[in-house]
C-alpha cells in the first residue's frame, strides 16, 4: 500500500462501539440513584438498562424503570440510527410503555436485538410488538421471557416468528401465562432457524424453481460423442 493511501486511511473517522448503561445516558446530580433529566443516547450503539436505577448491592429493593420513564425513552429512540442492541429487562414495563417502544421502533433499520424479559408486558404489548416488527428486515432476536403474556399475545408473537416478511430468527418466550403448545412451536421454529439460515433456504428454493424432479432422466444430460476430425490425408 502506498504512503499516500496510508495517509488517506489515517484521516478517515474511526467508528467505535459504545456500550451504555443508565449512568451514561441520564444525569444523577444528587448521587442518590434518582437519575433525573432527559435521555442522552448520542454515541450509544448498545443500551443496557436491565439493572433498573441501581443494582442489588446498592438498592436491596432494586428500583426499576417505570412506564413514564420508559415512554420518555421511547420518544428519544424515534429515528435512532446507531443502537443495534437494547436490553430493558427486569424493570416495570407494562403494555403502555411496550406499545410506545414498539411504535418508536416501527421504522428502525438498525436494531437487531431487543430484550424485554422480566417485565409486566401482557397481550396488548406483545401484539403491538408483533405488529410493528412484521415487516422489519433487521431485528433477529427478541426476548419476552417472564412477562404476563397469555394466549392471544403468544399467538401474535409466534406468527411474527413464522412470518416470511420478518427477519426474526430467535424468540425467547418462556415463563409467561400462555399455553404450552405455543412455547413448543416457538422452540421448534427457533431450532429450524438455527439449523438452516433463511438466506440459505431462499437460495435452495430459488434453485429448485422450474425443475421437475419427477420426470428427471439422466439421459437428458448426457454429452454428445466428440465429433471426429479428419486426418490430413483424408482432406
Amino acid at each position: 500500500m502506498s504512503r499516500a493511501v496510508l495517509a488517506l486511511v489515517a484521516l478517515l473517522p474511526v467508528v467505535t462501539a459504545r456500550w451504555c448503561q443508565l449512568e451514561n445516558v441520564k444525569s444523577d446530580p444528587d448521587k442518590d440513584y434518582t437519575f433525573a433529566g432527559p435521555w442522552r443516547l448520542d454515541g450509544c450503539t448498545t443500551l443496557e438498562l436491565d439493572h433498573g436505577k441501581c443494582d442489588e448491592d446498592d438498592c436491596p429493593h432494586r428500583v426499576g424503570l417505570v412506564d413514564e420513564e420508559l415512554i420518555e425513552l421511547a420518544d428519544a429512540l424515534h429515528g435512532n440510527t446507531a443502537i443495534t442492541a437494547i436490553s430493558i429487562a427486569a424493570n416495570k414495563m407494562t403494555d403502555e410503555s411496550a406499545k410506545a417502544l414498539a411504535e418508536a421502533l416501527r421504522d428502525n433499520e438498525i436494531l437487531n436485538e431487543l430484550n424485554l424479559s422480566n417485565n409486566q408486558i401482557g397481550d396488548e404489548g406483545a401484539a403491538a410488538i408483533a405488529e410493528v416488527f412484521q415487516s422489519n428486515q433487521v431485528l433477529m432476536l427478541l426476548n419476552l421471557e417472564s412477562n404476563l403474556i397469555e394466549e392471544e399475545g403468544g399467538k401474535a408473537i409466534l406468527d411474527l416468528l413464522k412470518s416470511n416478511t420478518s427477519a426474526l430468527e430467535i424468540l425467547y418466550i418462556e415463563n409467561n401465562n400462555m399455553p404450552k403448545w405455543i412455547e413448543e412451536e416457538v422452540a421448534e421454529e427457533n431450532r429450524l432457524n438455527q439449523e438452516v439460515p433463511p438466506e440459505a433456504m431462499k437460495e435452495v428454493e430459488e434453485s429448485r424453481k422450474g425443475i421437475d424432479f419427477g420426470t428427471f432422466d439422466p439421459a437428458d444430460f448426457k454429452q454428445p460423442p466428440p465429433k471426429k476430425l479428419p486426418f490430413p490425408d483424408e482432406l
